[in-house]
C-alpha cells in the first residue's frame, strides 16, 4: 500500500549514472549535441502506484532537448495509499555541436594530475619518477562526434615517450561540427637519475652541463637575457639558488621587467624572474648515446637516455639478496650479543622529560605523542634554506620537544608490566634521535628549544658545551705547563697531551696518565670532520647518547628483535665505536637478513674499521665489506629511481636516506677500499 519505488527506470539514450537502483534517487545524463531528446520508461514496483513526470513541458515521457541546454527531471512515484511519494531527479545535459571540451584526463598509475581535472582547466603538470620512461594519457569525451588528438614529440603504443626531464603533451579537442578548437596542455616532469650519467660526446657534455652543480642538466630553463645562445640551467637547482634574484645569474644583467612581471609588480619594484624551458635542449639531451654507471658493473654500453632509462640497472639485487638469505643467516646466526641490562629509571635527563604532563593515562599520552611527531613534520620548512617564523609555541621545535615529553611520560605511566613496552622505548629513541638529524641535516636547532625555564628539560647543548669546556680548560692547563700557549694549534696541544702522558707513566702514576691519554683521544678526533661528529655523538649528554640509551632499553625487553640491534649498531657506528656497531649489526642481520640498512651499515663499520688499523694489506673481510656497501648503495639508488618523492617521516623510520652522513661516509669509505682490493 505505501511502496513508492521504481522497479526500473529505461532511458534513451543512455545511459544514467550511476547506473539505476531503486535507492538510489538522484541521476545525471550527458546528451550528444545530436540527440534531440531523451526518453523515459519508468515502472512502478507496485502495480497500484502511480507515477508523474515533471520538469519536461508537457510531461509525456519523450522531452525534448535543445542543445547546449541543461534541465532537471523529477518522476515522482506516489504510492496506492495516495499519501507516501518519493522523487526520482535526473540531470540532463545535452552536449552543444560547438563544444569542445574533455569529460576527463587520466594519466597512467605512475602519475597524478596537478591541478584535479575540470573541463574548464587547459594546463596540467604531472610529476612521474625517473623509473618511468612512457606514460598512458588518456583523453575521454562525452560526444563520441567529438574529436581528440594527443600530440607529443615521441609515442610508442599509444604512451607518451617521456624525455629526460619534462616532456610537453598537447590534446587537442575539436567540436562536433567542426567549428571550435581547444588545446589541453599537460607537462610530465620526471625525477631526477640517482646515479650518475656520462654523455659518450665530450662536446656534447659540456654543452649540456649546468653550471651550477655541474652535472648534466635537468629540465634545462633559461632566462631573458641577451645572450646568444643562452645560459642553460637545471630548473630545480636555478628555482632555489636564485629565487629572489632580479639578475641573470650568467652575467650579472638586470632582467627585462616585461620578461618578469606584469604592469603592477614592476610599478612596486616586486619584479621576479621568470625562467623559460627549453623543450630543444630537453629533446637533444634525451636523445645523447650515454652510459649509466653501475656500482658493480661499471658503465654499461651507450644508448639513448629514453632508451637507458628504461634499463633497471642492478635489478639484479632482489634476486641475489634473496638467494643470499640463507647464506646470511648462517653467517650471522652466531653473532647474537648479550642482550642490554635493563631499563634505568634513575637517568636525570629522562626524569626531567617526564616532568610536563599530569595525564596518566600511557595509551592517551601515546595520542598526543603522535599528534606532537605529525605536527613535527608538518612544520618542517619544505626548503631548509627558507628561513620561516612560526608562532610561539608551534615551531618544529616545539612540536619535537613535546612529542619526547609525551613518550617518556608514558613509559613511566605504562609501568613494567605493560605488554610491548619495548615499542615506547623504541619511539622515544627515534624521536631523541630526530633531534641530532633535524639540528645537523634539516638546519633546525632543537638545542634552543630545549633551552630556557620551561622545566621540562635542560639545554642539551649547554650541558655539553659545559662539559667540553671543562675538558679544554684541562688541556690548556696541561699544555703551559709543556710550555705550549692557549692559541697554540691542534698539532701542537696533542703533542704536549703525549709527552704529559709518557712522562706520568714514566713516574708511575698510571692513573693520572689514563686520565691524560683520554684527554688526547677526546682532543685528537677534532683532527677531522668525522672525529668531530663522532665525539658530538658520544657525548653523555647529546640528544644521539640519550637515543642510544632507549634503543638499548628497548632492546633488554625485546632482544631478538633485529630492527633493534640495527638501531643500536647504527649509533655506534656514528659514535666511531666500530667493534660493538659490527657485533650488533651482524646481530641485526641474523634476524633480518634483508634489512638493507643492517646491510649498508655493517659494510660501513667493517671498512671504517680496516681503512682505520691499517694493520693487514688484504684483511679478510673487505670483499664482504665492499659486497655489503653496494648491495645497500644500489638499494638506495633503486628507491630513489622508482620514488624520487616519498612522505615525510623521522629519519630513524627509514635509515637508508640519501641525507645521512653516514652514508656519505660508507660511499667515501667504499672508494678508498675498492682501489686495495683490485
Amino acid at each position: 500500500m505505501d511502496d513508492c519505488t521504481l522497479e526500473k527506470l529505461g532511458v534513451k539514450p543512455g545511459p544514467l549514472t550511476p547506473a539505476f537502483n531503486k535507492n538510489v534517487t538522484s541521476y545525471f545524463i550527458t546528451l550528444a549535441s545530436d540527440a534531440e531528446a531523451i526518453t523515459l520508461d519508468p515502472r512502478t514496483s507496485d502495480n497500484g502506484a502511480s507515477y508523474e513526470i515533471k520538469g519536461g513541458g508537457g510531461g509525456g515521457k519523450t522531452v525534448p532537448v535543445e542543445p547546449g541546454a541543461k534541465l532537471t527531471l523529477t518522476i515522482q512515484v506516489t504510492a496506492e495509499d495516495g499519501q507516501t511519494t518519493r522523487n526520482y531527479v535526473i540531470a540532463v545535459n545535452r552536449l552543444s555541436a560547438k563544444d569542445a571540451s574533455l569529460a576527463s584526463l587520466t594519466v597512467g598509475l605512475e602519475g597524478c594530475l596537478e591541478p584535479a581535472f575540470s573541463p574548464e582547466q587547459l594546463s596540467y603538470e604531472c610529476q612521474v619518477p625517473y623509473s618511468a620512461t612512457t606514460l598512458k594519457v588518456e583523453a575521454a569525451v562525452s560526444d563520441s562526434k567529438i574529436g581528440v588528438t594527443v600530440q607529443a614529440d615521441a609515442m610508442s603504443d599509444g604512451a607518451v615517450t617521456l624525455n629526460l626531464g619534462a616532456t610537453s603533451v598537447l590534446i587537442e579537442v575539436r567540436s562536433a561540427d567542426g567549428s571550435t578548437k581547444r588545446l589541453y596542455s599537460l607537462t610530465v616532469l620526471r625525477g631526477v637519475c640517482p646515479r650518475h650519467i656520462q654523455l659518450t660526446d665530450p662536446a656534447e657534455a659540456a654543452s649540456l652541463e649546468d653550471p651550477i652543480s655541474l652535472s648534466l642538466l635537468h629540465r634545462p630553463v633559461s632566462l631573458p637575457s641577451s645572450a646568444d645562445p643562452a645560459q642553460l640551467y637545471s630548473a630545480q637547482l636555478l628555482d632555489a639558488a636564485f629565487r629572489p634574484s632580479r639578475t641573470d645569474p650568467a652575467d650579472g644583467s638586470p632582467l627585462p621587467p616585461s620578461e618578469t612581471a606584469n604592469a603592477a609588480a614592476a610599478a612596486s619594484g616586486d619584479i621576479k624572474w621568470q625562467p623559460r624551458p627549453d623543450a630543444a635542449a630537453d629533446a637533444r639531451l634525451s636523445a645523447c648515446p650515454a652510459e649509466i654507471v653501475d656500482l658493480r658493473a661499471g658503465a654499461g654500453g651507450a644508448s639513448t637516455l629514453r632508451a637507458k632509462a628504461a634499463r633497471q640497472i642492478g635489478a639484479d639485487l632482489a634476486a641475489r639478496t634473496s638467494a643470499s638469505m640463507s647464506e646470511l643467516r648462517k653467517n650471522y646466526q652466531h653473532c647474537k650479543p648479550d642482550a642490554a641490562t635493563a631499563p634505568d629509571a634513575a637517568r636525570q635527563w629522562e626524569r626531567r622529560l617526564r616532568n610536563i604532563f599530569d595525564v596518566s593515562d600511557a595509551k592517551q599520552l601515546v595520542e598526543m605523542g603522535e599528534k606532537s611527531a605529525q605536527q613535527y613534520l608538518d612544520s618542517l620548512p619544505e626548503d631548509p634554506a627558507i628561513s620561516r617564523s612560526y608562532p610561539a609555541g608551534s615551531s618544529p621545535q616545539d612540536h619535537l620537544l613535546r612529542a619526547c615529553n609525551a613518550y617518556a611520560c608514558a613509559i613511566d605511566a605504562a609501568g613494567s608490566s605493560a605488554p610491548n613496552r619495548w615499542q615506547l622505548h623504541l619511539r622515544l629513541g627515534q624521536l631523541l634521535e630526530e633531534m641530532q638529524h633535524c639540528q645537523d641535516v634539516r638546519g633546525v636547532k632543537i638545542a634552543d628549544a630545549m633551552a630556557g625555564d620551561t622545566g621540562a628539560a635542560t639545554s642539551a647543548g649547554t650541558d655539553t658545551a659545559a662539559l667540553d669546556s671543562a675538558k679544554e680548560d684541562e688541556i690548556d692547563a696541561i699544555c703551559r705547563l709543556r710550555g705550549v700557549s692557549d692559541s697554540a694549534g691542534l698539532g701542537a696541544k696533542l703533542r704536549a697531551l703525549d709527552a704529559e702522558m709518557r712522562h706520568l707513566r714514566d713516574q708511575g702514576q698510571s692513573s693520572k696518565a689514563d686520565s691524560v691519554q683520554s684527554l688526547f683521544l677526546w682532543k685528537s678526533r677534532q683532527a677531522t670532520a668525522e672525529g668531530a661528529a663522532q665525539q658530538r655523538a658520544a657525548s653523555s649528554e647529546s640528544p644521539l647518547s640519550h637515543a642510544l640509551d632507549k634503543y638499548r632499553d628497548a632492546l633488554s625487553l625485546a632482544d631478538s628483535n633485529g630492527e633493534l640491534h640495527c638501531h643500536v649498531g647504527r649509533l655506534m657506528v656514528a659514535r666511531g665505536e666500530y667493534g660493538e656497531a659490527i657485533r650488533r649489526l651482524e646481530s641485526a642481520l641474523s634476524w633480518q637478513p634483508n634489512n638493507p640498512a643492517a646491510r649498508l651499515y655493517l659494510g660501513a663499520a667493517l671498512a671504517r674499521d680496516i681503512l682505520q688499523s691499517g694493520k693487514d694489506s688484504q684483511p679478510p673481510r673487505a670483499p664482504e665489506a665492499i659486497d655489503l656497501l653496494c648491495d645497500g648503495l644500489e638499494t638506495l639508488l633503486q628507491r630513489l629511481q622508482a620514488k624520487p618523492e616519498s612522505k615525510r617521516c623521522l629519519f630513524a623510520e627509514e635509515p637508508l636516506q640519501p641525507t645521512d652522513h653516514a652514508l656519505l661516509r660508507a660511499s667515501l669509505s667504499l672508494g678508498q677500499l675498492t682501489p686495495e682490493q683490485q
